[in-house]
């Protein structure tokens, strides 16, 4: 399918992300590809050369879509977003977790306020519905020690996928909008509203305002309170998710009352 083929409203193009936008900043430059290998290496190149702070590169398909260790991120043109933001903000990079953080409460906040459906976080990147996947987030950095140079955060959105349209090995674990809802979603509407939302949040992470943003992620968080087995290359830790920190890290309680923070690794709900 080519772009021509796709329908007017179906396109987020720079002409349909544009029209409403309300940010001062976030995806003001836009670089669109009808198709791309994906969306973070594309922003990649194009950080490397200079592109400014907020740039949005968004694509309709994506040919080697990635999420977390490499997995392959399904693809398909016309139907979900794939975008990666170009962030070049002045703090630690000690500091950049938050942008994680702040980006699956903004898709949250966004997915809530649009079509009224539960959309919850998943740590450490994931955003369900009704606990099953509709979107994940990859966060790469390029810094310093004491500098970051910047931050590529990109997302991925089932938006306007089909039940059919999943691997039959993840039909079970995954959701979309489009399903959830039993309509199709404007994705250049949505799109819009995320970075109004995420403008918000990475403005109080750039002005020292942790504590906001780490309010939002709890308050629309589906892991706190639960009993979560996090599985990664240095083993695993089973207990009850009781908060996160400043780093991103989950806090993970054991029967006996002792704490533990987990960086990273894969969680499941037991």
């Amino acid at each position: 399918m080519s772009d021509a083929g796709l329908e007017t409203s179906d396109r987020v193009t720079e002409r349909e992300v544009l029209l409403g936008l309300t940010t001062e900043c976030l995806g003001r430059n836009i670089a669109y590809f009808y198709s791309t290998d994906s969306t973070n290496t594309q922003a990649a190149r194009l950080a490397g050369g200079g592109a400014p702070e907020g740039t949005l590169v968004i694509a309709e398909s994506q040919t080697a879509g990635r999420g977390r260790l490499g997995r392959k991120w399904e693809s398909p043109p016309g139907v979900n977003l794939y975008f990666t933001l170009i962030l070049r903000p002045e703090i630690p990079p000690a500091n950049a977790p938050m942008i994680t953080l702040a980006a699956g409460a903004a898709l949250a906040k966004a997915v809530r306020a649009l079509y009224n459906l539960p959309a919850a976080i998943k740590w450490p990147n994931d955003m369900l519905i009704e606990f099953k996947k509709c979107a994940g987030i990859l966060t790469e950095m390029n810094a310093e020690a004491s500098r970051i140079r910047h931050v590529l955060l990109g997302v991925g959105v089932d938006v306007n996928m089909t039940e059919d349209m999943f691997p039959e090995e993840i039909r079970d674990i995954s959701t979309s909008i489009y399903i959830a809802r039993g309509e199709k979603a404007n994705r250049a509407e949505l799109l819009r509203r995320f970075l109004s939302e995420m403008e918000a949040l990475y403005d109080n992470i750039v002005s020292g305002e942790k504590e906001i943003v780490l309010d939002a992620w709890r308050s629309l968080s589906c892991t706190l309170g639960r009993r979560v087995t996090v599985k990664g290359l240095w083993g695993e830790r089973t207990g009850t998710a009781t908060d996160i920190d400043a780093s991103g890290g989950l806090v993970i309680e054991d029967g006996g009352g002792k704490r533990e923070t987990v960086i990273s690794g894969d969680l499941f709900f037991d």
